[in-house]
């Protein structure tokens, strides 16, 4: 089923001014969602941080769904490019494996700690249309295809099929990062937890290599 056009916005804004009145919003979006949380938020109420009439609102927005896409998309493509620039470093400054690992693993953490009551917001409380849905396997799979080629780099035929190590690696480390900005563990900093999930996937790749 075709998700439905209420969760998209109106019309892509062509001018500067339009893209900056949407950019005000959206990130106006991301400031309510996290102070008032998804469900006590209203178009109302971004329009008036964002500093544009309800009217300029809804000329690029129909309703709250469609401005949470927006964001998302936003998000999405903040987590590709800094992946994507991740994965061109390793490659011309030819990091270990290891160091692979520990500035991807890093990145993903800062990435959802950066602003952790609205990840909690946007992956908890807003509602998952198929819009949405859409945006976040999006996301994963631009991610794990970055990914799979940093695998293949390192690992060359140790990896028979870097694709699936790469979607098992992301799938495991952004749940373990989503866990731990909802509900860390007890004395459990940052750094800790980079450490521990870059030797359990070292740990996972390097049993795979042994076994292949």
């Amino acid at each position: 089923m075709a998700p439905s056009s209420v969760a998209f916005p109106r019309r892509k804004p062509t001018q500067e001014r339009s893209r900056a009145t949407v950019d005000a919003i959206v990130e106006a979006a991301a400031r309510v969602f996290e102070a008032r949380g998804y469900a006590h938020t209203t178009t109302n109420h971004i329009a008036e941080r964002a500093g544009v009439s309800i009217g300029s609102l809804y000329q690029y927005f129909p309703n709250k769904d469609s401005i949470l896409v927006a964001l998302l998309e936003h998000h999405a493509d903040d987590g590709a490019r800094l992946i994507a620039e991740l994965a061109a470093r390793a490659e011309v400054e030819d990091w270990s494996l290891r160091a692979v690992l520990e500035h991807f693993v890093e990145a993903l953490v800062e990435y959802h700690l950066a602003a952790p009551r609205l990840q909690y917001v946007l992956l908890n409380e807003a509602p998952r249309p198929p819009a949405v849905v859409a945006l976040r396997h999006q996301l994963e799979d631009r991610i794990a295809e970055l990914v799979s080629g940093l695998i293949d780099l390192k690992l060359g035929g140790e990896a028979p099929r870097p694709d699936i190590v790469a979607w098992l690696i992301v799938h495991a480390v952004e749940g373990l990062a989503h866990e731990f900005v909802v509900h860390p563990p007890r004395e459990t900093n940052r750094d800790t937890l980079v450490r521990e999930v870059v030797t359990l996937i070292e740990g996972y790749l390097t049993r795979r290599g042994e076994t292949n």
